[in-house]
């Protein structure tokens, strides 16, 4: 799904299509709307990106933990990886907390865990 540059991926399986909504930059998403994003992703790595947003997220810009800006990348919010003999879903979205209050958050925190305990194959590496 798109929506300006924001997107869930296809293949995530309808990850948080129980969420009614059209632009997920709106009203539902602002108690778990992510405040950092993951960076340095490439478009051909999209099969492992579940959510992100093309470019720059909004308006900011990513900055990595040496310093540098990262101008239009794909910057993901929510990344599947591979991780020694396991699997990985990494998220920036804020649903633990706001879970308990917020039908977005449970909904979101839900499906993740739903995801999670699929046979979802990342390509990815997520090294240690």
């Amino acid at each position: 799904m798109y929506a300006d540059s924001f997107f869930i991926s296809k293949n995530a399986g309808g990850l948080f299509s129980r969420i009614p909504y059209r632009n997920p930059i709106s009203w539902p998403f602002y108690k778990v709307w992510p405040r950092n994003s993951l960076i340095g992703f490439q478009a051909q790595e999209r099969a492992d990106l579940l959510a992100g947003a093309n470019g720059n997220l909004v308006y900011s810009v990513p900055t990595d933990t040496e310093g540098k800006q990262r101008h239009s990348e794909v910057n993901a919010t929510i990344a599947q990886f591979r991780c020694g003999k396991g699997r990985l879903i990494v998220s920036t979205f804020e649903v633990v907390a706001p879970s308990m209050d917020d039908p977005v958050a449970a909904i979101m925190l839900a499906n993740l865990v739903g995801y999670a305990g699929t046979s979802f194959q990342p390509n990815r590496e997520f090294l240690l």
